[in-house]
């Protein structure tokens, strides 16, 4: 295979020049090296500016996620426009874009393939133009002019990188990394000298042996790759939107091989936490994916047959089986380093990075696809350039001069009858591959109908929306940090600004496992997660979904030394711990700690609970009930009386006393004034101590002055004796037990 741009040129080729005249030792095409490089990179920077600005407009369209705000903010303005184009480039070219500061560091390396090839495409046919016009002596002469325009590129691009940093805030981001220096160092060393390699001297033999081989190879990623990019660009405007979509160019190349590693079998992830085409759980995504290998492998398949021109003799050797699978095998390799994408970061100290790349059994895989290749294009291939257009066939035959029809394997030409036999088997395998075809799509698609974990996600939240506290129990979070104790109909219907319903939004799988966006409208609103996991297959074919982890709020309430509370009017008893956390629905609750006891009074709280939302009951300390007060003034009361009917200055249990001098008769008590009880410091908690002041008592009495000398002389005295006292309450059963106490 030659190429008439990138060939050898022949002696009489009228761009030939004589031989040059430079100074023995120094390549005749070193003074010029810089040319083709920097043709190259000028060119990928007018492609860049392309892919610049559909970034921009994808990320200021409000539809690229959250994690690319920042970069969204750096790129506003005439300079971002100026600047992104540098740094996509440098990224092609092996950069590492971010930033970092002395709080954390981030960084991305996702080359742009598309500029990756357009650099490495126009290099190498830039560089053998230069080759043309100043050919080079030796080989030797053009390893060193590519070596000389490697350095200088690599110096060029680093300046330019750094000096054309998007900057915000007083950070800037780009890609100046010594990934960048040493990837356009590679990358320019070896499209220069390929270029220039070429041009002088053509493939080199060994090249040539495995050219058709390597060709069918790159037909067949090639074909998947065009078909990739409408198919990727319709998914992303209808998932993603339209913005997003006109990004494709940017990430496309990434995609579309991703797409390609996953339709031959292998998966897409990082330290051993791979995603296959089956992962989603659908059938109608691994059906297409595979038949895209099919079909990508089948045409292989027919380039190879017509590329390799392989005789009879050549087909019966076993080591004809080799190459083209070799090839692919290689292709594999490639495509694994090609593709990977790695995002790095540290913060405090701490670093560490996380690789996005095709499973290491890739390149196996595609070594078996070669092997199918292979098997096709002597079976199936030879057939396929019968019935096949002869402008198509000759299009992949290209160049190659055909050979003698003697030498090449060819099919014996088939009988009326055999044609007639050949085309009711197709027919019949025709018709039964549309039948196997429709019944993993119709299975699909009545799973995505009835089975898909949207509609077990809805099927749940309308059960939520409806109040069904049977769906909410048995999904809720497997811990028992959580109490359920408030989850009944009775309180749920008693509460307020409870959502008039449930959306759906977006649905995360991942491998037997899946997380649902939910958000409340109405009342209190709020948003959470659903967690679901794959169940049993419904007449084991469709593959059903269960809700793992409801949905939830959770109220804590403390609840210290309270054996009941209220909640929307509904007793319930309070859990051991002083401290519990209730798992709730959404809505506003009444929440009364006090409410079923007699003998104290609180105000009750109203805390609005929304959907995913933490909320705490203010809950105030409570005062005596009316019923408390009554029974401690009743009993107080009973008591003074008692003390009050006494005759003696110092009675025995009470809270009054006088002090008289020698003989005394006549005495008499009266509660001048009633004692107040201090509730200001109450304490709700039983027993309980409570203190009496501010009464007065007088005592009335006559007293001997005469003190024992003569006759007795009685004289009136009123004393009056302050009340001071404590009362001392507790619960008995449903009875309140009051017991005053002198000092």
């Amino acid at each position: 295979m030659t190429d008439s741009d990138l060939g050898a040129l022949p002696h009489d080729h009228p761009t030939a020049e004589a031989p040059s005249s430079s100074p023995p030792g120094r390549p005749p095409g070193l003074p010029l090296a810089w040319r083709a490089p920097l043709l190259a990179y000028a060119v990928t920077l007018g492609v860049g500016v392309v892919l610049g600005v559909l970034t921009i407009v994808a990320l200021a369209g409000g539809d690229g996620p959250a994690e690319a705000q920042e970069v969204s903010d750096a790129a506003e303005g005439v300079l971002a426009l100026l600047a992104i184009p540098f740094q996509l480039t440098a990224m092609a070219l092996g950069g590492r874009i971010g930033f970092d500061n002395e709080a954390f560091s981030v960084s991305l390396m996702a080359p742009p393939l598309l500029l990756t090839a357009t650099y490495a495409v126009v290099l190498a046919r830039s560089a053998a133009a230069a080759e043309s016009r100043s050919p080079s002596r030796t080989r030797q002469d053009r390893a060193l002019t590519s070596g000389a325009a490697a350095l200088g590129t690599a110096l060029v691009v680093a300046v330019v990188t750094r000096a054309m940093a998007l900057r915000a805030d007083g950070e800037s981001f780009h890609a100046l990394s010594v990934s960048l220096v040493v990837g356009t160092l590679f990358l320019t060393f070896v499209a220069d000298l390929v270029g220039r390699e070429l041009r002088s001297v053509g493939l080199p033999a060994l090249a040539r042996t495995w050219a058709a081989a390597a060709l069918a190879w790159f037909s067949h990623v090639g074909l998947w790759l065009v078909v990739s990019l409408p198919l990727l660009f319709v998914l992303a405007w209808t998932q993603e939107g339209f913005r997003t979509a006109l990004s494709l160019p940017l990430w496309w190349p990434t995609g579309g091989l991703w797409t390609y590693v996953m339709g031959h079998l292998s998966g897409i992830g990082t330290s051993g936490f791979y995603s296959y085409a089956w992962s989603g759980g659908g059938v109608l995504a691994p059906l297409a994916l595979l038949l895209g290998a099919v079909v990508a492998t089948t045409f292989a398949s027919l380039v190879w047959h017509l590329r390799s021109r392989r005789t009879s003799a050549e087909l019966a050797v076993p080591g004809s089986w080799v190459q083209l699978p070799a090839a692919f095998a290689v292709g594999g390799v490639l495509v694994t380093m090609v593709s990977m994408v790695s995002v790095g970061g540290g913060a405090f100290g701490v670093s560490g990075s996380l690789t996005v790349m095709p499973a290491a059994w890739t390149c196996v895989l595609l070594g078996l696809w070669g092997l199918a290749a292979e098997a096709l294009s002597r079976t199936v291939a030879p057939r396929l350039v019968e019935v096949l257009p002869s402008s198509f066939v000759a299009r992949l035959r290209g160049s190659v001069a055909p050979a003698e029809p003697d030498e090449v394997a060819t099919p014996d030409p088939m009988t009326p009858e055999q044609a007639r036999k050949v085309r009711r088997i197709a027919l019949v395998v025709g018709a039964g591959l549309a039948v196997l075809a429709a019944v993993p799509l119709t299975v699909s698609a009545i799973s995505s109908a009835f089975y898909s974990p949207e509609k077990a996600a809805q099927t749940y939240v309308d059960a939520v929306a409806a109040g069904d506290m049977g769906a909410v129990a048995e999904a809720l979070p497997d811990s028992g940090d959580f109490s359920p104790l408030l989850l009944t109909e009775e309180i749920y219907e008693a509460a307020t600004e409870r959502p008039t319903g449930y959306e759906v939004g977006e649905v995360t799988i991942l491998g037997d496992s899946a997380m649902v966006e939910v958000e409340a409208t109405g009342g209190v609103g709020g948003d959470s997660y659903l967690s679901l996991e794959k169940g049993g297959k419904k007449f084991g074919l469709f593959q059903e979904w269960e809700v793992a982890e409801g949905l939830t709020s959770t109220l804590n309430v403390s609840t210290d030394g309270v054996e009941e509370l209220t909640v929307n009017g509904v007793s319930v008893e309070a859990p051991s711990g002083g401290y519990p956390t209730f798992v709730v629905l959404p809505g506003t609750y009444s929440v009364d700690l006090y409410a079923g006891n007699e003998w104290l009074d609180g105000a009750a709280s109203e805390v609005a609970v929304p959907l995913g939302a933490y909320a705490s009951a203010d809950t105030t300390t409570p005062g005596p009930s009316d019923a408390f007060t009554e029974r401690v003034d009743e009993e107080i009361g009973a008591w003074l009386e008692e003390c009050m009917a006494s005759t003696e200055p110092e009675p025995d249990g009470c809270p009054q006393s006088v002090y008289a001098f020698g003989d005394v008769r006549n005495l008499s008590w009266e509660l001048s004034e009633p004692p107040v009880v201090d509730y200001e410091y109450f304490e709700p908690t039983f027993p309980m101590t409570l203190y009496a002041s501010e009464g007065v008592a007088t005592a009335t009495y006559e007293v001997d002055e005469s003190y024992g000398f003569g006759p007795k002389q009685w004289t009136e005295e009123t004393e009056e004796s302050t009340l001071d006292f404590t009362i001392e309450v507790d619960v008995a059963g449903d009875s309140l037990d009051v017991t005053p106490e002198t000092y």
